[in-house]
């Protein structure tokens, strides 16, 4: 871009725009996108199953100061695969950053003790499994100590991508998994979460095996729906 080899491109890495802004040549437009960088969650893992640790590790990680930290100063937080445009919902119950509110939850569901937590002799532990893109190292080391406060044990297994797509997508080998997801401006998300496409074995699948018959049915409805107003 710089040499003048190419007109346009996309630039994600803050370090990349931060060198094209300060490039006099060069034109930078910021702008907000749908796509995501997400924890997906195995529904079949057994420590995943319990609720109360799913929002207990919401509520224990600083998004808004990691995202900062670890993408970009300009990076923004979003609370479900939606954030922006008309299709985003204004009602999505937002899981906060709130510590002793993970540690109340936690107590409650039966998970105790000093260190790591445990429950009926479990310790509180699970693995995140990660690919080196260029912010998901980074990221899941900040996620690990914060966890580490709650008394959560995260495990970081980081895979080069055609061993990852392999474990995460076909065979669900996986308690957590970090990757990005992007929807565009006329978002249809329907494909990542349908109970239906649970088995496919692909990116564009869920591989978290997710099921939800209201969820489904609203889905399908979206997908037939001739309006904005009907489809959001």
């Amino acid at each position: 871009l710089k040499s003048g080899e190419i007109d346009v491109t996309a630039l994600r890495e803050a370090g990349n725009v931060k060198a094209a802004e300060g490039d006099p040549n060069l034109t930078v437009h910021r702008y907000d996108s749908n796509w995501i960088f997400a924890g997906r969650i195995n529904m079949d893992s057994p420590v995943m199953q319990d609720k109360a640790v799913r929002e207990a590790i919401a509520h224990a990680i600083d998004r808004e100061n990691l995202m900062k930290a670890a993408v970009s100063p300009t990076a923004t937080v979003g609370n479900s695969p939606i954030s922006i445009g008309w299709a985003a919902s204004p009602d999505v119950p937002v899981f906060g950053f709130d510590p002793e509110k993970a540690k109340s939850l936690l107590e409650e569901a039966g998970w105790t003790g000093d260190g790591i937590r445990q429950k009926d002799g479990q310790p509180l532990s699970f693995t995140l499994t990660i690919y080196p893109d260029y912010a998901a190292p980074d990221i899941a080391a900040g996620m690990q100590q914060f966890l580490l406060q709650a008394g959560i044990d995260m495990q970081i297994n980081q895979l080069e991508y055609a061993t990852f797509e392999t474990e995460v997508y076909e065979n669900k080998n996986f308690d957590m998994y970090l990757d990005w997801q992007g929807f565009g401006v006329d978002p249809d998300i329907a494909s990542r979460w349908l109970t239906s496409t649970a088995e496919e074995g692909t990116y564009l699948a869920n591989p978290s095996n997710y099921s939800n018959p209201e969820v489904d049915a609203a889905l399908n409805a979206a997908a037939i729906a001739l309006t904005q107003e009907e489809r959001a």
